[in-house]
């Protein structure tokens, strides 16, 4: 981007305003999106009320400190199995939680890679299982018929995404393109196609 002469402005977050200030004769809009909470299920107390934490899977990865020494990570596939095997080898007990087949849609080679690395580091697996309630130091998942408790003290998510379409509501008075997660939900080879297209086509 250097090298093709890119302004590129880090730390920030421009809206509208900012984006018409430059005067633009088009608007590529790829906000990304946001990692997806919890919905439906009963929580008791509110984590406002001192219960289990609750963090997303992305922030784990990228070193956001879990407390407590038990952790329910909730999603099994590539951000949840890679967040159960890191929190396994710092010591943590750690049980993960699947809807479905854990590692369902993941690419075969690392799939069986992610798989041997939980089962060394000790990662409880329950698949096809649901999350029933949250309580103040367990969590509760529908599981073999039956409601199954788990200890935690901190829950990682890592259920998906949602698109992030903070700026699409605005009307910028100049051809606008969504690209991206925030557009649809894909993976990289979607977004750097999509760009790759839309530079060229620009």
């Amino acid at each position: 981007m250097k090298q093709a002469g890119v302004d590129i402005r880090l730390n920030s977050a421009p809206d509208k305003n900012a984006i018409l200030s430059e005067q633009p004769d088009a608007v590529v809009l790829a906000t990304g999106a946001h990692p997806r909470d919890l919905a439906g299920v009963d929580m008791l107390p509110s984590p406002e009320q001192n219960g289990i934490a609750r963090l997303f899977g992305i922030d784990v990865l990228r070193g956001a400190r879990v407390p407590g020494g038990k952790v329910v990570v909730i999603g099994g596939r590539y951000i949840g199995m890679e967040c159960a095997i890191k929190l396994a080898e710092q010591g943590y007990e750690t049980s993960l939680v699947e809807m479905n087949e854990i590692g369902r849609g993941v690419i075969l080679r690392i799939r069986g890679m992610l798989f041997r690395r939980m089962m060394e580091t000790g990662v409880r697996l329950f698949p096809s299982s649901s999350v029933f309630r949250l309580t103040r130091h367990q969590v509760e998942i529908a599981h073999g018929g039956s409601v199954f408790p788990i200890d935690a003290d901190a829950v990682v998510l890592a259920i998906g995404t949602v698109p992030d379409k903070s700026l699409q509501e605005h009307d910028f008075g100049v051809p606008t393109h969504v690209i991206g997660d925030c557009r649809r939900i894909g993976d990289a080879r979607d977004a750097v196609a999509q760009g790759t297209e839309l530079g060229l086509r620009l």
